[in-house]
């Protein structure tokens, strides 16, 4: 199911052709990090979505079912931080 009043803006097109080239940098960086893989695949995600939208063919479930994975992941993780922010 495409977005149809975001497939024609050509400056969002453009934002999200931007935000495609970050997460793909984004996602390039996290191949340093201890691990690598999850951070990899999210960023990646963001890529994607950030690609499909740029071309005019954003899809709302899979943007919505990765911002959903972030945040699912996010509160996972946070328990892990509180002994490390001091």
């Amino acid at each position: 199911m495409a977005v149809p009043s975001m497939a024609t803006n050509p400056i969002w097109r453009g934002v999200s052709a931007v935000m495609c080239v970050l997460a793909l940098w984004a996602a390039y960086l996290q191949l340093n990090d201890p691990d690598p893989e999850r951070w990899f695949a999210l960023y990646a995600a963001c890529s994607v979505v950030a690609l499909l939208s740029a071309l005019g063919r954003a899809l709302a479930p899979l943007s919505l079912a990765v911002a959903a994975l972030a945040l699912l992941w996010a509160a996972a993780i946070i328990p892990e931080l509180f002994g490390h922010w001091t």
